[in-house]
């Protein structure tokens, strides 16, 4: 079951079918263990809807730069 939630529709290039079409921007709530406890944090992505796989989903680099800071935020309050 999709856990995630639509944000937002954007017309960009997609790196999954490579065509210019809108994509889904999606968020979700990710749940890690870190240091023996569960911590979440958001996480979002984008869903190419041309592709109906699942490996439909990619992040940018700044979105994987968030995921990357949101994990260290968590990582720094959890020790």
């Amino acid at each position: 079951m999709d856990k995630s939630i639509l944000v937002n529709k954007i017309n960009m290039h997609c790196p999954i079918c490579d065509n210019i079409h809108d994509v889904e921007e999606r968020k979700e709530i990710i749940e890690i263990v870190l240091h023996g406890k569960k911590v979440t944090y958001e996480e979002r992505f984008y869903r190419c809807t041309e592709i109906n796989k699942d490996e439909n989903e990619f992040l940018t680099g700044a979105m994987m730069n968030e995921a990357i800071n949101a994990w260290k935020t968590k990582r720094k309050e959890n020790k």
